[in-house]
């Protein structure tokens, strides 16, 4: 299905704040990305879906996308950076997955996450290392960083238009640390 701007009316009803939460420690050293994103309360969606009409469409470029943790700033992006527009991206989809009424596609992140990696001499020798050796120090050094969430963190999403039509509103979570999970932090 080739889906064009002027009919993207005809395949998106409603946009609602999605927080794709990441275990890293399990999604990258496994390369296991599927489990790593599906951990009970890791991608909540709301407070409010926006039914969105056929006139407003022209907001899905130009929204205000954003995240603080514990009232700082960690994102905040306009839609209009993204890569890859709505309608492109449900063109892409549609070649290999069948899209049905009602269902959820999350369409990216503005850059602020959490994980990042130092580019210099020492991570090019780290090649030299063998792969476990290269995750262990890559995991503990992303632990060092101070970005990534914590027990007792909150964290706050919004999506709005600048003009206030398009409110979200704002999307409320605390972390919280489960006994008996299989890993010891929730990433972002």
């Amino acid at each position: 299905m080739n889906v064009e701007f002027s009919h993207m009316h005809e395949y998106i009803g409603g946009i609602v704040i999605g927080n794709d939460i990441s275990a890293r420690d399990i999604q990258l050293p496994q390369s296991q990305f599927f489990k790593g994103k599906s951990y009970r309360s890791f991608c909540p969606l709301g407070p409010f879906i926006f039914l969105i009409g056929r006139d407003e469409m022209k907001y899905l470029e130009s929204l205000t996308v954003e995240l603080k943790v514990n009232g700082v700033t960690k994102q905040r992006a306009s839609t209009s950076n993204m890569i890859y527009k709505p309608w492109e991206t449900l063109s892409e989809l549609s070649e290999f997955s069948d899209l049905e009424a009602g269902d959820v596609i999350l369409t990216g992140t503005p850059k602020g996450t959490a994980l990042s990696q130092k580019k210099g001499l020492r991570t090019w020798l780290r090649r030299l290392l063998g792969e476990s050796k290269r995750w262990e120090i890559f995991i503990r050094e992303q632990e060092k960083s101070g970005r990534y969430l914590a027990n007792g963190d909150v964290i706050e999403s919004r999506i709005f238009s600048s003009d206030g039509r398009i409110d979200l509103g704002v999307q409320r979570n605390r972390v919280v640390y489960e006994e008996g999970n299989d890993h010891d932090r929730n990433y972002l």
